[in-house]
């Protein structure tokens, strides 16, 4: 069975070792929960990071960014994760 493409796809990234790599594809809908357990998961690895950027994106500008010091930062308002998720409730 074929899974269906996310309206708004975004992408999980770790960096635990000095490069960025891919963990998950989601819906920008789907972004709090991902937002939520990701750090559970990662969080313990020592001077791990995580972001999420939009799947089309090719220069990989992050949405948001965590790290364990800081939690969660949302990256500007013209073109951050805030635009996403309000875009995708105005079109649900």
């Amino acid at each position: 069975m074929d899974t269906p493409m996310p309206d708004r796809p975004c992408r999980l990234q770790v960096n635990a070792r000095g490069a960025w790599r891919n963990v998950m594809d989601f819906d920008a809908r789907d972004g709090d929960h991902v937002m939520h357990n990701a750090p559970a998961l990662f969080g313990i690895v020592p001077g791990v990071k995580l972001r999420i950027v939009a799947q089309d994106d090719v220069l990989q500008v992050p949405l948001a960014t965590w790290n364990a010091s800081q939690g969660w930062r949302t990256r500007g308002p013209a073109r951050g994760w805030d635009d996403v998720v309000e875009e995708e409730e105005r079109t649900a």
